[in-house]
């Protein structure tokens, strides 16, 4: 059985060929390992890629859900409640800077 591979293949690609072209054929295989790698990293990024897209749709969602409870929060309605469990009150007035005369700023300052 092993004889009659041989012969075919030898008949079919003579040794002299596979001496010749020797460099191409080490060339083809180096390319087709190439092919390969590349195809595995090519399908390892695309299922990384998968995952981080998921991830990413989860982290919008829960982006979403907070800036919707913040924006209930931010209602005055809402606002008027909490301050007034805390028996504060909204400013009637807004709110402004005190001024220091610069004599009376110096001599608090020399107090220290």
């Amino acid at each position: 059985m092993k004889e009659i591979l041989r012969n075919i293949l030898r008949y079919l690609i003579p040794t002299n060929v596979i001496r010749e072209n020797i460099l191409f054929i080490i060339f083809l295989v180096l390319l087709v390992m190439f092919y390969i790698h590349n195809s595995y990293r090519v399908y390892n990024k695309a299922k990384e890629l998968k995952k981080l897209n998921i991830k990413l749709q989860e982290k919008k969602t829960e982006y979403m859900t907070l800036n919707a409870k913040v924006g209930k929060r931010k209602k005055l309605s809402v606002l008027l409640k909490t301050l007034e469990k805390k028996n504060l009150k909204l400013l009637q007035q807004p709110p402004y800077k005190l001024e220091i005369p610069e004599k009376l700023y110096e001599k608090i300052k020399e107090d220290e």
